[in-house]
């Protein structure tokens, strides 16, 4: 059993860490398959001001907002305590959570934006993994920001995001991903990602093989 971690020694921001991500084998459909953020007890007690004293998201905030998912019917979920699942369907098949949160400011406005991964299983083998922007804004309160989600980059189909952070008005993303000729369960290409915010769009900006992941 391959066994994937978060490089937390990697990250140049504060990024709030969760579960282990545990890959079963290539047999298993549910293989690769991410704990839910919200069940990550330390992401509950993160302050709501980063060390530098500016207010961030909180993740009571990105954990109960509509996230776009065109594999699932009607093409977004709405998360609650920042996971979904299908009631409606046998033992709960179809599912949606976050997998990593990153805080960090993407445009420029000095607030502390937020980006998450977002994990669905629409009730398949295949399980996808997207990462989109939350974009912070002011409200009344001045230690409490609003989040307006903007649009994702899609990952892919059962990849292994590591680590998250954002640096210089930039998404830092190193993931595992398929390389030519492996099985969609069990990729090795380790690469790192940068992706900058267009409006409200996140895009891709430089890819970087790191060469074969175990």
């Amino acid at each position: 059993m391959a066994r994937i971690c978060l490089s937390l020694n990697r990250l140049k921001v504060a990024v709030i860490p969760v579960l282990a991500l545990l890959a079963a084998g290539c047999g298993d459909s549910r293989s690769a398959k991410a704990p839910p953020l919200a069940e990550n007890e330390a992401s509950r007690i993160v302050p709501a001001l980063d060390p530098v004293g500016m207010p961030r998201l909180r993740d009571s905030t990105l954990f109960e907002l509509s996230y776009p998912a065109a594999e699932l019917k009607g093409g977004s979920v709405k998360l609650h305590a920042g996971e979904w699942k299908d009631s409606l369907t046998p033992d709960n098949l179809r599912e949606a959570y976050l997998t990593m949160v990153a805080h960090g400011d993407l445009n420029g406005d000095s607030l502390r934006d937020a980006v998450v991964i977002l994990y669905t299983d629409p009730g398949s083998t295949r399980k996808f993994f997207r990462l989109i922007p939350v974009i912070a804004s002011t409200t009344k309160e001045p230690e409490m920001l609003g989040g307006t989600v903007g649009y994702g980059a899609f990952l892919g189909d059962r990849v292994k995001p590591e680590s998250l952070w954002i640096d210089g008005h930039r998404v830092w993303l190193r993931m595992v991903e398929p390389a030519k000729g492996d099985d969609p369960c069990c990729p090795t290409l380790w690469q790192q990602r940068t992706y900058r915010l267009v409006r409200d769009s996140l895009k891709l900006e430089t890819t970087i093989p790191l060469g074969n992941h175990d």
